[in-house]
């Protein structure tokens, strides 16, 4: 459950703050605040009551850029969320959750759309950075065998840097290279949803 309480702006770690952003919940905007990109967390702070909200990367699923205007509604930085979210205030929840347990499963949807759409590509780089942070504890760690045949294979190329390609933007970068939180945000799926930009596209 994101519950709007009384936010301060985090003061550490941050490596991205946008202004004027439009908070959307499962498609109902919320308010107009503050992003923060911090390396623990992803926060949002609204300008006009200071209430807020703060996310781990861990409960990110997939995060990216939609600039579908026609199905979205506007240009933003997309993030799904492995949790059925809903905006709310405190006085509010106990009378929506009852016993609690109705919001522990699902996903939600949440868009963040800057004022100042020229700044979605350096949302989304200080994203991927901060997500990689946080890798997924979940994943299968590789075999010895995999680690000395593969795990540095490419490394070895001429010119080539793991950590910039890890954290290259899908726009105008490597289509599908960066991790989010154990979900690649490749090609395929984009060409199923149509809600993101195709990489290979001038």
């Amino acid at each position: 459950m994101v519950v709007l309480t009384s936010f301060s702006a985090p003061t550490e770690g941050i490596r991205h703050s946008q202004p004027s952003t439009s908070l959307f919940i499962k498609g109902r905007e919320v308010g107009v605040g503050t992003l923060y990109i911090a390396e623990s967390n992803v926060s949002w702070r609204n300008d006009a009551s200071g209430e807020g909200f703060s996310l781990l990367y861990p409960s990110i699923a997939v995060h990216g850029i939609s600039r579908d205007v026609e199905q979205l509604g506007c240009e933003c930085l997309y993030i799904m969320v492995d949790a059925c979210l809903d905006e709310m205030h405190p006085d509010e929840e106990g009378e929506e959750n009852g016993d609690g347990d109705s919001d522990s499963e699902g996903s939600t949807e949440m868009r963040f759309a800057p004022a100042d759409k020229g700044q979605l590509d350096s949302m989304y780089r200080a994203m991927s950075y901060c997500q990689a942070l946080h890798p997924d504890p979940e994943a299968s760690p590789l075999s010895e065998d995999e680690d000395e045949d593969d795990h540095y294979e490419d490394a070895e190329d001429e010119g080539h840097d793991p950590f910039a390609e890890e954290n290259a933007d899908y726009i105008g970068g490597h289509p599908g290279a960066v991790p989010t939180n154990g979900v690649r945000l490749g090609e395929e799926e984009m060409e199923t949803d149509g809600q993101f930009e195709d990489a290979e596209d001038d």
